[in-house]
């Protein structure tokens, strides 16, 4: 069973790149073509030429005949696009409400369920969606610091600290619709650009190539573009998601050859050969990348695929189907790791671009929520919000002095309290010394009421 992947970044590098320009798919250097030739020795394989034709594998074989992926696995590859995809188009949206000064909408998904910090690790895409698909229009109240131009129109000192309040009205279904419809856009470019992946296995087999004839320099100077970039009515985001699409696909890749979950005609020894020395490779590259200072690493996290392919193809040509160490001799086909390994890259790709396509059709649903729960607003028209000016020197008085009074009206209930205290224990300790004076004595006694009243008044003087 393979390990659930959300967005995993594969630590790998090599000496850094060159920059990669536009160009179409099926870019193709005719000065080149020397380099195009198969190695010298009779062990390697033939490498395609620049042709990149699309129908036929990259050794020949026919794409059609390589092996699928079961339903386990592409339900759990699903899973994994579908929140992947969804994040990208959040982050999307977040970029466009940057770019047209929309906070309140931006504050809004990042502090839906927590999504700045925590993306999808508690709750699911699923339930963030429908969490602000089920969320009525509701006011928010925005405090911001209003400009100077504003503060001198109102005869205000701008040394002054003034903020600005004012109830700002946040459609959650609205963005809701938003985040759909930018996901649609983004699965369409993925579907495009995750095709490049074959473009970059040829690309990455020919560079081995002239690395292993000549030198590591010269291949450099003979880098190809992989697919087009900063195409026109793309999102902005478009570069950054199939990289990270690249990685993912890589990942899983290196996962299925691990796992052998396609039986690619290896025995149990082989395949755990092959492994360990794939482990050794990417071990060795992360401590290469991590060594690196961050502004390399920061240039170099998303070219970590193309960098494994192409070390993998260098080493099966350069050092044939064995590695030397002092203890013994691993007998390892490196040559046909780099080719195991790029075939399953194209049997993954295959599989996203097919589910990819699938997931327009899982908006349907969410499009009639919207509409069944009152559906939005498309324009606003209550007009510019009403601004309440807020002093914030003049409010610190207030409570300065509300503080004050509060503290001299605890002190008086304190004094109250403890002279009420001291006369308790005032009549305690007289009590206790049995000394009643005699006014209390008296207070105290009976009084018989059937005795005629004038018996007590005494003699009476005439």
């Amino acid at each position: 069973m393979l390990r659930r992947l959300s967005a995993p970044i594969l630590m790998a590098v090599k000496p850094p790149y060159g920059d990669i320009g536009p160009s179409d798919f099926g870019a193709n250097d005719d000065d080149d073509d020397e380099n195009d030739e198969a190695p010298g020795s009779k062990n390697s394989p033939p490498v395609s030429s620049g042709s990149n034709k699309w129908d036929e594998g990259l050794f020949g074989d026919s794409e059609d005949e390589y092996p699928t992926l079961n339903n386990v696995i592409c339900s759990q590859l699903e899973e994994t696009l579908q929140g992947v995809i969804t994040e990208m188009a959040i982050n999307t949206c977040r970029y466009y409400m940057t770019e047209f000064r929309d906070e309140v909408s931006l504050q809004y998904i990042i502090n839906l369920h927590d999504f700045g910090n925590k993306k999808f690790a508690e709750k699911g895409w699923r339930d963030y969606l429908e969490t602000m698909i089920k969320t009525d229009k509701h006011d928010v109240y925005v405090t911001m610091t209003p400009p100077k131009v504003f503060l001198k129109s109102r005869n205000i000192d701008p040394k002054r600290n003034v903020k600005v309040q004012y109830a700002a009205k946040i459609e959650p279904r609205k963005i809701a619709n938003q985040i759909l419809t930018v996901r649609e856009n983004v699965c369409e470019e993925i579907m495009q650009d995750l095709q490049s992946l074959r473009n970059e296995n040829n690309e990455a087999a020919r560079f081995a190539k002239v690395w292993t004839e000549q030198s590591y320099a010269a291949a450099e100077k003979t880098r190809r573009p992989i697919r087009m970039s900063n195409q026109a009515e793309s999102t902005p985001n478009r570069d950054k998601n199939i990289n990270e699409l690249n990685i993912l696909v890589t990942n899983y890749a290196i996962d299925l050859l691990r796992a052998n979950e396609l039986n690619f005609h290896l025995s149990a020894s082989e395949h755990e050969r092959m492994v360990e020395y794939l482990d050794t490779n990417l071990k060795e590259m992360t401590e290469e990348f991590e060594a690196k200072d961050p502004a390399y690493q920061h240039m170099n996290q998303f070219k970590a695929p193309q960098m494994l392919m192409e070390r993998l193809y260098h080493n099966g040509l350069e050092a044939g189907v064995s590695v030397s160490t002092e203890e013994d001799v691993l007998t390892v086909n490196q040559l046909k790791l780099a080719q195991e390994l790029f075939k399953l890259r194209i049997i993954v790709m295959k599989e996203a671009i097919r589910l990819v396509s699938n997931m327009s059709l899982q908006s349907r649903p969410y499009y009639k929520m919207i509409k069944d729960l009152g559906g939005f607003s498309r324009i606003d028209l209550s007009g510019r919000p009403k601004y309440t000016i807020i002093d914030l020197d003049e409010e610190k008085a207030k409570e300065e002095k509300l503080a004050e009074e509060e503290k001299k009206e605890q002190e008086l209930l304190a004094v109250a309290a403890a002279k009420k205290k001291q006369e308790e224990e005032e009549v305690e300790e007289t009590i206790g010394a049995g000394i009643l004076s005699s006014d209390s004595v008296h207070a105290d006694e009976d009084v018989d009421l059937s005795r005629d009243p004038n018996d007590f008044l005494g003699p009476v003087m005439m």
